[in-house]
């Protein structure tokens, strides 16, 4: 069985990543990226990343239509980890950005 996902998704399937991958994971984010994770039951395979700009770019245009209505308060509620949610965020102007978000809570 193969799995693409974020880091969370290999955990709940109990793959542990290496500290290398681990690495690799918080470069691509510093880097203003969404790393993809793909692997097996016995591991990671590799890693893609997502280039955040066309995403930004929509949001924003979004963003600033539902100012123009009057909306004030905009929050982004995300499951990715905490600096690739910060950087979306700063990107497109929003302050409050609870991150790491699961259905569970």
């Amino acid at each position: 069985m193969y799995f693409i996902g974020n880091q969370r998704l290999f955990l709940d399937q109990g793959i542990c990543l290496s500290g290398e991958a681990e690495s690799l994971l918080t470069e691509i984010e510093q880097l203003g990226q969404i790393p993809v994770l793909i692997g097996t039951n016995e591991g990671l395979l590799g890693a893609i990343s997502i280039f955040l700009m066309t995403f930004a770019w929509k949001l924003t245009q979004l963003l600033l239509e539902l100012r123009r209505v009057g909306l004030k308060r905009l929050v982004m509620l995300t499951g990715d980890r905490t600096a690739v949610a910060k950087q979306i965020a700063q990107q497109v102007g929003i302050h409050r950005v609870p991150s790491r978000i699961t259905t569970r809570r």
